[in-house]
């Protein structure tokens, strides 16, 4: 439109709100003391497509891309006040440096439809236990980072401990630091909380 003349109509279209994240996780199983291997990249074993059924198919394979791919994950936005209920979910890769990349392989990783506001985050791997933010994640400016691999964790715990010497916590090394000692002991332990 170059010109609008008196009574005018005329659209705006708004899109859907982006959410985009940026966050940092490990892997312990992949962790080699001071990143994590790409030995599923180097065997060409990676899934082309995601493992999580996401239909997420990268244009640019990740068995040959010159990103340092660890593997697929899953990250979700959950609901702050019922963090069962997923909001939203994207399949992203796990670079060796612990970055979380979306299918092109850069930062930050994009949620289309999701509404500015609180959530939790939540990251999952096909053969590690998930991790998921003890506390909201504030995204009502659209943005917000969450390291995973930060000292000390802010995470809630699922099920097991473990305290590398290199004090990296990861994802099957989910631990509330607020919780009482004796309840860090019963989850060292594997006694279960009721």
């Amino acid at each position: 439109v170059t010109a609008l003349t008196s009574g005018a109509v005329f659209t705006l279209a708004i899109g859907p709100e982006t959410l985009k994240l940026t966050t940092k996780v490990i892997l312990q199983g992949a962790w080699n003391g001071s990143a994590m291997t790409t030995l599923l990249k180097t065997a060409a074993v990676l899934p082309a497509t995601d493992p999580y059924g996401q239909n997420t198919t990268p244009s640019v394979s990740p068995n040959t891309t010159t990103a340092q791919v660890v593997d697929w994950v899953l990250v979700e936005l959950r609901d702050s006040a019922n963090p069962s209920s997923v909001i939203a979910s994207r399949a992203g890769f796990l670079l060796s440096n612990g970055n979380v990349v979306d299918t092109n392989y850069t930062q930050p990783l994009n949620f289309t439809g999701v509404n500015n506001g609180n959530y939790k985050v939540a990251i999952r791997h096909r053969n590690h236990l998930g991790i998921m933010t003890l506390n909201d994640v504030d995204f009502s400016a659209g943005m917000a980072t969450v390291d995973f691999a930060q000292t000390p964790p802010r995470f809630e715990v699922r099920s097991a401990y473990i305290e590398p010497a290199e004090r990296v916590y990861e994802l099957n090394a989910t631990l509330n630091f607020d919780l009482p000692e004796g309840a860090r002991a019963a989850i060292r332990e594997g006694v279960p909380l009721t």
